[in-house]
């Protein structure tokens, strides 16, 4: 116990305040708030080409998203630049290296919240 405090608790505290430090970092992405709308719609997953995923997610598209992906490409640069971060506020990402007749293949689904974490 340090200034009376368990140990645990600043943990948990570091823990909300670096989420909460992430969380403000992707206010300004349209692909993260297009993604987390379409989690919350579709059962908490996507696995599919980058092209499909760029199709579900613009029917999600903030209006006055001005940075928002041309093209596959565009997306899966964006999403891997982000991955990190996205980690870190429940969302998991895998990344399949083989190329398929479609593209590559993502594969994306949010972990459950619970009362601990939240």
């Amino acid at each position: 116990m340090a200034l009376g405090h368990e140990a645990s608790s600043f943990d948990v505290a570091l823990k909300r305040n670096q989420k909460r430090v992430v969380s403000k970092g992707l206010e300004d992405s349209p692909i993260y708030s297009a993604l987390c709308a379409y989690l919350k719609h579709r059962q908490r997953s996507f696995y599919g080409a980058y092209g499909l995923l760029l199709e579900e997610l613009s029917r999600f598209k903030p209006m006055d998203s001005h940075n928002w992906p041309n093209n596959a490409k565009a997306l899966a640069n964006t999403i891997k630049r982000e991955a990190g971060a996205y980690r870190q506020m429940g969302i998991d990402i895998h990344f399949d290296e083989v190329r398929r007749a479609e593209g590559y293949f993502i594969k994306i689904w949010q972990e459950e919240v619970s009362a601990a974490r939240a």
